[in-house]
């Protein structure tokens, strides 16, 4: 984001924290910091989202040189992704996951 990856990270950080408010209301299983349970509804849009939005912190991880907080953030998409049932169907687009295997 053209140096303003301090900027882009705080913002990617805003959006995942009001995500994981949202779903922290049960005790299930959290994965890549979500409940389990709302990662079993998500359809492919919402999935597609989530985890391009943490490739995206990510990436801007890597580019300020936080190399912890960028293994977490791909992390958390491959957690998010090996779970969700909606990954398995023939419609979802794998070819997002390319940059989490790139990352990791």
């Amino acid at each position: 984001i053209l140096g303003l990856n301090s900027q882009a990270i705080l913002l990617f950080d805003d959006v995942l924290n009001v995500l994981k408010q949202i779903s922290s209301f049960d005790s299930d299983e959290k994965v890549g910091g979500f409940r389990s349970s709302i990662i079993d509804t998500c359809d492919s849009k919402d999935l597609e989202y989530l985890i391009k939005l943490n490739i995206s912190k990510g990436k801007a991880c890597c580019n300020m040189g936080v190399g912890v907080g960028a293994r977490d953030a791909y992390q958390s998409a491959l957690d998010i992704l090996d779970c969700a049932p909606i990954a398995s169907d023939k419609d979802f687009d794998r070819s997002i996951c390319f940059p989490i295997f790139s990352g990791l």
